[in-house]
């Protein structure tokens, strides 16, 4: 947390001109999409009330972003739990956002996502070691895009499924994976899980069944001394939780094109993976329905996504010509009728 105050301390400084340069000098300029969320911390209404000065956003935004998501860095109260769920940050602080996202309008929701993804953005920059620059530029890319949409469902969908703007490789929806799978004491834990509430709200429908597919698909290369995760959980009959958020697809096709860029991309000692997931009922209550977005630097394929810690049940491994590890999971509807201490795989 000093690390990341000190950081922040230094950017303000540089934002505020005292130290000049042209790239800090065109990031004062920011998208629409980035002061609109500086506009939105102003408001009397903002429940976190952030003390960041009397900036005008207009004239520097980015000043007026940087002091905001300074002041907001709270101490996080924490008592270790036990293992998997139990034991992670992600519970209290994702229950604590759901509770506050129930009782927000849509605009409001929209509101609190532009501020979890600066919070989020910044912080793993900050954590990374990576120029304000470069961080404060993906961002403005981010919300830029998400600002062309109009509904909620449509900026939770683009915000998700962004290839583009990267932040030196990585996707904002891989930025969004990390916070969760490393569940430290940074902030950026308490800004995913926010995010991922918020995006849960907009994209679950609890009250229609047989909007799901029968099979869900979803290609992988892995470390093959991992799969013995999976050996180990269909010898014992055991139900494990998935520790990230898991992008999955309709089509199996899709899915095999995933898996074959991916185990491209990967040096020796990694396997293909191919999984094949069956829903426990027509329904359920944390799979959010990633549809078709007709919108630019957003992919156009049908996808389920499952939250975090969703629980899994391994039916079957096996190893099929072309050294490809399939496995068939069974996905429970509800992970609030299964134990939280449950075990957590690392790869999926």
């Amino acid at each position: 947390r000093q690390v990341l105050i000190s950081k922040q301390q230094s950017v303000i400084k540089n934002l505020q001109g005292e130290v000049q340069s042209e790239e800090l000098e065109a990031i004062k300029h920011m998208s629409h999409g980035l002061k609109n969320t500086l506009k939105w911390m102003n408001e009397d209404s903002c429940e976190e009330k952030l003390q960041f000065g009397h900036h005008s956003p207009d004239a520097a935004p980015a000043a007026t972003l940087q002091t905001a998501l300074y002041n907001y860095l709270p101490e996080e109260v924490w008592t270790d739990q036990g293992k998997g769920l139990a034991g992670s940050r992600y519970k209290p602080l994702y229950s604590t956002a759901c509770d506050r996202v129930s009782g927000m309008e849509d605009v409001d929701k929209m509101r609190w996502l532009s501020l979890s993804v600066a919070k989020l953005v910044f912080t793993y920059a900050s954590l990374k070691g990576y120029p304000d620059v470069e961080s404060l530029a993906f961002m403005d890319g981010v919300l830029a895009e998400v600002d062309r949409c109009t509904s909620s469902k449509d900026k939770a969908i683009c915000l998700w499924s962004l290839a583009t703007p990267q932040l030196r490789g990585m996707e904002f929806c891989s930025i969004l994976g990390w916070a969760v799978r490393e569940d430290d004491g940074s902030p950026s834990i308490r800004a995913a899980a926010e995010i991922l509430a918020v995006m849960k709200s907009v994209l679950v429908n609890r009250e229609k069944d047989g909007d799901l597919p029968q099979h869900v698909y979803r290609g992988i290369s892995m470390p093959r001394e991992e799969v013995k995760f999976f050996e180990t959980m269909m010898e014992g009959g055991n139900k494990y939780r998935a520790k990230m958020p898991l992008a999955t697809s309709w089509e199996r096709h899709v899915a095999q094109g995933f898996m074959a860029r991916s185990f491209g991309n990967k040096a020796r000692g990694f396997t293909k993976v191919f999984f094949e997931i069956q829903f426990e009922k027509t329904w359920c209550a944390h799979a959010c329905y990633v549809g078709e977005l007709v919108q630019r630097s957003v992919s156009h394929e049908r996808e389920i996504l499952f939250m975090p810690y969703s629980t899994f049940s391994v039916q079957k491994v096996t190893e099929s010509a072309g050294d490809t590890v399939m496995i068939e999971l069974v996905a429970y509807a509800d992970n609030r009728e299964h134990p939280d201490d449950l075990p957590t795989s690392s790869w999926h």
